[in-house]
């Protein structure tokens, strides 16, 4: 097992670990923020039909090779119907914005280009060339075009897409199995009143939400005391789940039990400690072939660790193109203290600005106390600040690198 490694080291362990879940077919309507397991390729184009960009009259373009052409019209296409007729020489159609082009024609003479000649004849004031305003079949998506990769995240405008191709079912990665578990004798479920000594367990409800958030599934949430019977019974009701997220008990206190519990379990650990902060004794391995994380206690601590690990560890499992964790250069708006030697990762809130260099146009400011039990100071956030662990300080004005929340 390896001790005290760097954030970059401890990252590549766990991302190496993921394994990507099975595929599995869903209907569409269910497909939002799914990750496509295999390529998707239209069957027919969309659209499917020469359509009118505009509303107007369907011409014959050699008819209006010059300003003036006379035309009779024949007949109208509304949008959701067929023309009943050809568009002979001489001749046009009234048409609507999105109706098919009739047979015959090849351009649209918008209204604002034509006037009244008679009863039923009008004048095109301009030249119309070849497919003016035409918006031809196959314009947006052809027959055989992959319209979703795999990898790719099922989207509101992917599923328009799919909506429009008549694409019912989607090939998508089956959402990792999930189980969380806290732990901490002084840790009390939210809806009780605490007695003194006690606190409300807030890690609980953050990691579930994280975990539905990043794709996953949590199939099991349990809360175990500071006791080995409570924790062995967890791991036990943890069994196949393809990851165990466990919040506390992993330090060096009398009453950290959760790595001794775990190795008696088969638990085969990667690394135990991170030179980082918030997080420093992050614990990582696996148990009968389940990737095993160990978060701190403190609620940024088991916060930020999910954003810097599990979410990566999450996607990756699900097949996605980059996991992550996505990095941005910022411009740091005030001093911020850190330990030399830990990569720190503070909390902050970013200000767009139009001006300067493209790492001008973030600027990046902490969110105040920094302490590891302030769950507050990242409710208030939008990224993490990764301050390197080679920095001594991080003063007001420093290029440093943010991680956006969620991502």
């Amino acid at each position: 097992m390896r001790t005290f490694i760097s954030f970059r080291e401890a990252l590549e362990a766990v991302l190496a670990a993921g394994r990507v879940t099975a595929p599995e077919t869903v209907p569409v309507e269910l497909s939002i923020g799914r990750v496509i397991a295999d390529h998707v390729e239209a069957s027919e184009n969309l659209p499917s039909f020469a359509s009118s960009a505009m509303d107007g009259y369907a011409v014959r373009s050699d008819d209006c090779r010059r300003p003036g052409a006379v035309l009779r019209v024949t007949g109208e296409v509304p949008a959701g119907t067929v023309a009943d007729s050809t568009v002979e020489r001489g001749t046009c159609m009234r048409i609507m914005t999105g109706a098919p082009v009739p047979p015959g024609s090849d351009g649209i003479a918008p209204i604002e280009w034509s006037e009244p000649d008679g009863d039923d004849r009008i004048r095109v004031d301009r030249a119309v060339d070849p497919g003016k305003f035409v918006r031809p079949a196959g314009e947006d998506v052809s027959t055989g075009d992959v319209i979703a990769r795999r990898g790719d995240t099922v989207t509101p405008a992917l599923r328009g897409l799919f909506a429009g191709l008549g694409v019912s079912t989607v090939p998508v990665r089956r959402m990792p199995s999930v189980a969380v578990i806290t732990t901490g004798t002084e840790v009390v479920d939210p809806g009780l009143m605490p007695a003194p000594g006690q606190i409300r367990n807030m890690n609980g409800p953050v990691l579930t939400s994280l975990v539905d958030r990043a794709g996953g599934r949590c199939d099991v949430e349990l809360h175990a005391s500071d006791d080995r019977t409570a924790l062995e019974d967890a791991l036990a009701r943890a069994a196949g789940m393809d990851l165990i997220v466990i919040s506390g008990g992993v330090s060096v206190g009398e009453y950290d039990l959760v790595y001794d519990v775990l190795s008696a379990r088969g638990f085969e650990a990667e690394f135990w400690k991170v030179r980082q902060r918030p997080g420093k004794p992050l614990l990582f391995g696996q148990m009968a072939g389940t990737p095993v994380i160990g978060l701190p206690g403190n609620p940024v601590s088991t916060y930020v660790g999910f954003e810097v690990y599990v979410r990566p560890l999450l996607r990756t499992m699900l097949g996605v193109n980059h996991p992550g964790p996505v990095l941005l250069p910022a411009r740091l708006a005030n001093h911020i203290s850190k330990p030399d030697g830990l990569h720190t990762f503070a909390r902050g809130f970013i200000q767009e600005s139009d001006a300067g260099s493209p790492v001008d146009r973030l600027t990046v400011h902490s969110t105040g106390n920094q302490r590891s039990n302030l769950l507050g100071s990242i409710a208030r956030a939008d990224c993490l600040i990764h301050l390197p662990e080679a920095w001594d300080d991080a003063p007001a004005g420093a290029e440093v690198m943010i991680q956006l929340l969620g991502t």
